[in-house]
């Protein structure tokens, strides 16, 4: 028989817990459209990321970032850093965005598939934050 120390978690209770928060990021894309539920159900940790994101405050108008990152299911298409230094990677012209993602400071702040925007914590031009 094995004995559990106090505070462990069986690996039953490992694939239960697994199950639970998969479920409750399905039921969460639910409400996005078929395209971008479609797109999302694909790439879980990008999922992942969008629904922990919803939640977060709009950034900061005078918020200057360090490191602007920009992503796609492929990996990185282009980064500044500092406002001076910018780079960008090469792509096949096959390779197509299913979906784009903009972090700023590794934090995601924009997310959009096609023409659907589904995070923007971005300050609406104008605004007084």
């Amino acid at each position: 028989s094995i004995t559990r120390r106090r505070g462990e978690i069986s690996f039953t209770g490992r694939i239960k817990q697994y199950f639970l928060k998969l479920n409750n990021m399905v039921q969460k894309i639910i409400n996005y459209s078929p395209e971008v539920s479609a797109v999302l159900s694909q790439y879980p940790k990008w999922l992942e990321m969008v629904i922990e994101t919803q939640d977060k405050a709009v950034i900061d108008k005078n918020y200057c970032p360090h490191v602007i990152e920009i992503f796609d299911q492929h990996g990185l298409l282009a980064g500044k850093v500092n406002g001076l230094s910018a780079y960008e990677c090469t792509r096949d012209i096959q390779e197509k965005s299913d979906f784009n993602a903009w972090l700023l400071d590794g934090e995601l702040a924009v997310f959009y598939v096609g023409s659907s925007l589904v995070v923007n914590r971005l300050p609406e031009k104008g605004s007084r934050q």
